[in-house]
C-alpha cells in the first residue's frame, strides 16, 4: 500500500528546506520508529489484532524512509564534496588577496617613494629656475645699461665725427693751396684727423724756428683748431734718419732734439697767437723712429721730415701708429 501524496509532499518538504542533514540522525530516527513500532505489536497482545492496512502502511513508511535516507545520504556526500571544494577555494582566494595585498602595500611604498623623490627633484629645479630667471633679468637690465651706454657713446661719437668732419672740411678750405701743392695732407681716419705738413712749409733746414710762411700757414690752421673742444691736439716733430750736421750740433746734438724743439715750437704759437687752451696742446718728437717714407730716397726722406697735427679724443692713452700707418682715406 502506498504512501498518501499529500503525507510524501510532507514528509520530502524538511529534505528540501534543509541544507546540511546528519548521517546520526536519520538512523536513529529510522531505528526508533521500528522499536516503537514493534514493541507496540507485542505489547498489544498479537499481531492478529492489527488492522492489515495500517501494518502495510507502516511498511511502506519504512521503505519510503529507507529511501529518503540513501537520497539524503548522496544529498550530504555531494554537500560535503562541495564544501571540501569551497574551503579549497576561499583558502586559494584568501592567498591570492594576501599576495595582492602585500603587492599593493610594497606599489604603494615604491609611488610614495618616488612621489618624494619627484616633489624633491621638482622643488630643485623650480629653484634653478627661480635663479637662472634672476640672472636673466640681471643679465638684461645690465644689457639694457649697456645698450644705453653705447648708443650713447656712438650718439656722442657720431655727433664728434660730425664735428671732426666740420674741422676737415674747414681746414681743407683754408689750405686749399697748399693742399694743391701736396705740401699739406689732412687724413680723417675713425675718430681722429691728422694734418701732415712737410717740415719746409714751416721750418728752413736744420732750423727749428717757425718761418715767416709758417706762421701765417699755422695762422690758418690755428683758426680752425680754436673751435675744437674736448680733444687733444698732438703736435708730432719727425725727422729723417740722417744725422745732424756738424754745424748744428751744438744746438741739436740729434734729431731727437731737432724733432721736440719744433714740435714745441708749434705749440707755443698756436697758444700764443692762436690762442689754443694750453690744456688742449701735446709737444711729442720722434725723431726719426716713426717714417711714413722710404729713408733710401729723396722723396722718402723729404716725406719723414714733417709736422704732423693731430687731433685725438682727449686724454686718449694709445700711439699714434694707426694714424700714420693706415692708407688715408682722403687723398687730394
Amino acid at each position: 500500500m502506498k504512501m498518501p501524496e499529500k503525507i510524501r509532499e510532507k514528509t520530502m518538504m524538511p529534505k528540501m528546506k534543509s541544507r546540511y542533514i546528519k548521517r546520526s540522525w536519520i538512523m536513529n530516527n529510522t531505528t526508533k520508529t521500528a522499536a516503537v513500532l514493534f514493541f507496540s505489536l507485542i505489547l498489544g497482545g498479537c499481531i492478529t489484532v492489527m488492522k492489515k492496512s495500517t501494518y502495510l502502511d507502516t511498511m511502506d513508511r519504512l521503505d519510503n524512509l529507507a529511501v529518503d535516507k540513501a537520497s539524503l545520504e548522496e544529498n550530504i556526500a555531494q554537500l560535503e564534496g562541495r564544501i571540501s571544494s569551497l574551503e579549497e577555494e576561499i583558502a586559494r582566494l584568501k592567498r591570492e588577496n594576501t599576495d595582492l595585498s602585500e603587492n599593493l602595500n610594497k606599489k604603494e611604498t615604491e609611488l610614495f617613494e618616488k612621489m618624494n623623490r619627484q616633489t624633491e627633484l621638482i622643488a630643485q629645479k623650480e629653484k634653478e629656475l627661480a635663479e637662472l630667471k634672476k640672472e636673466k633679468s640681471d643679465i638684461e637690465a645690465q644689457l639694457s645699461m649697456q645698450i644705453n651706454e653705447l648708443n650713447l657713446k656712438t650718439q656722442t661719437m657720431e655727433d664728434q665725427i660730425g664735428k671732426l668732419q666740420m674741422t676737415k672740411d674747414s681746414l681743407e678750405s683754408n689750405l686749399k693751396e697748399e693742399i694743391e701743392s701736396k705740401q699739406i695732407q689732412i687724413t680723417m681716419i675713425r675718430n681722429s684727423l691728422s694734418v701732415n705738413m712737410v717740415d719746409k712749409i714751416l721750418f728752413d733746414t736744420g732750423k727749428a724756428e717757425l718761418k715767416e710762411s709758417g706762421k701765417k700757414v699755422l695762422e690758418k690752421v690755428g683758426k680752425v683748431l680754436k673751435k675744437v673742444e674736448n680733444r687733444d691736439i698732438r703736435i708730432e716733430g719727425h725727422t729723417d734718419n740722417v744725422p745732424i750736421g756738424e754745424s748744428l750740433r751744438e744746438k741739436f746734438p740729434t734729431n731727437w732734439e731737432l724733432s721736440t724743439q719744433r714740435a714745441t715750437n708749434v705749440v707755443r704759437y698756436l697758444e700764443e697767437t692762436s690762442g689754443i687752451p694750453g690744456e688742449n696742446l701735446v709737444a711729442v718728437g720722434y725723431s726719426k723712429y716713426r717714417p711714413i717714407g722710404d729713408n733710401n730716397t729723396y722723396k722718402g726722406r723729404e716725406q719723414n721730415r714733417r709736422i704732423e697735427i693731430t687731433i685725438v679724443p682727449k686724454n686718449l692713452n694709445r700711439v699714434i701708429d694707426e694714424v700714420i700707418s693706415t692708407e688715408p682715406q682722403d687723398t687730394p
